[in-house]
């Protein structure tokens, strides 16, 4: 599990703030924090953001979603995700 997003010098402990993560991309070489917060804030809904109004993730997410796209999905949905992780994270951070 990884707390992807730092609310006042804390870790946020929202269920939506809070991703499942392999070893791979946790802890090993995979570990790409923007992709982890893009993840998270497409988690959350509006009112989600709404109470953490003065950390500006509303402007963070506009900006991840013009680098990854606005569709989570295609990342959970992709065939390649579940069998082959690196090659869709390198994928991912190509993009980057």
């Amino acid at each position: 599990m990884e707390h992807a997003l730092m609310f006042r010098g804390s870790q946020l402990t929202e269920k939506w703030a809070i991703i499942r993560l392999c070893y791979w991309s946790h802890l090993g070489p995979g570990l790409n924090k923007r992709i982890n917060e893009w993840i998270a804030l497409n988690h959350a809904a509006p009112a989600d953001l709404q109470k953490y109004s003065n950390a500006g993730w509303d402007k963070k997410l506009k900006y991840l979603n013009k680098i990854y796209g606005k569709n989570i999905k295609r990342i959970r949905n992709n065939k390649s995700y579940g069998e082959n992780k690196t090659a869709t994270f390198n994928r991912l951070r190509q993009q980057n």
